[in-house]
């Protein structure tokens, strides 16, 4: 079945087939490398079914904080507690609205320690939210204390409004969608090009706008 889905994919949109592979191979090497650090706890921002918290982080004796919607969290955690009988141990499943919820209080009530050094996972998601909750999202990352690590995917602003399709017109044409972020702005329903690097006090600074494929160190100092 995957490789039907990937053919498919390849075929209606040439190359992001095996950017997604890449890209879940290179979070999974940052994450690995973290826990190599010594950093303890993992925030997964925007999970979905994503099994990195069950594959990498929880048989190393680390945190996992999953967050997504609400209906999206109630699904996977039936399809979990069909498969263990409960919530893997050292799991959290967060259901949180990006665009309504705090992600401060909500990460304090379900245990999460604000002052501990942490890796933040931000994978295709902020192509989902509003120009307001991705600002409110990238201020709550710049909290994060010294020695904390980051990576997101984002799409560029410039193909996002349709200024640079770069050969991608039907995509955009058919992935495209308005939304409140404002009258010349949009989402997709599909992600791009990776960044991750360290992240602290004023790191928002960096990661706002950032258009450069690969790692980025965001300015905190370490």
């Amino acid at each position: 079945m995957r490789g039907l889905i990937g053919r498919s994919v390849a075929k209606q949109l040439p190359g992001l087939w095996g950017g997604m592979v890449g890209r879940k191979r290179y979070a999974d090497d940052m994450v690995t490398d973290a826990l190599e650090a010594g950093i303890g706890q993992f925030v997964i921002l925007g999970a979905g079914f994503d099994t990195r918290s069950f594959r990498l982080i929880a048989p190393a004796g680390a945190k996992a904080f999953e967050v997504d919607l609400p209906d999206n969290i109630a699904r996977k955690q039936r399809l979990l507690e069909k498969r263990f009988g409960q919530v893997p141990r050292h799991v959290t499943l967060m259901a949180t609205d990006f665009e309504t919820d705090d992600l401060t209080e909500r990460l304090a009530a379900s245990g999460f320690e604000p002052d501990a050094s942490s890796m933040y996972v931000v994978e295709a998601i902020t192509q989902y939210l509003t120009q307001d909750a991705a600002q409110r999202l990238f201020s709550f990352l710049a909290t994060a204390p010294a020695a904390s690590r980051l990576i997101f995917t984002y799409i560029d602003q410039n193909f996002l409004d349709g200024r640079d399709l770069d050969g991608w017109e039907s995509v955009h044409r058919k992935w495209s969608r308005r939304t409140r972020c404002g009258p010349s702005a949009s989402t997709l329903r599909l992600s791009a090009s990776s960044c991750a690097g360290t992240t602290g006090p004023n790191a928002n600074r960096s990661a706002r706008g950032t258009t450069a494929r690969g790692t980025s160190k965001l300015p905190d100092g370490t």
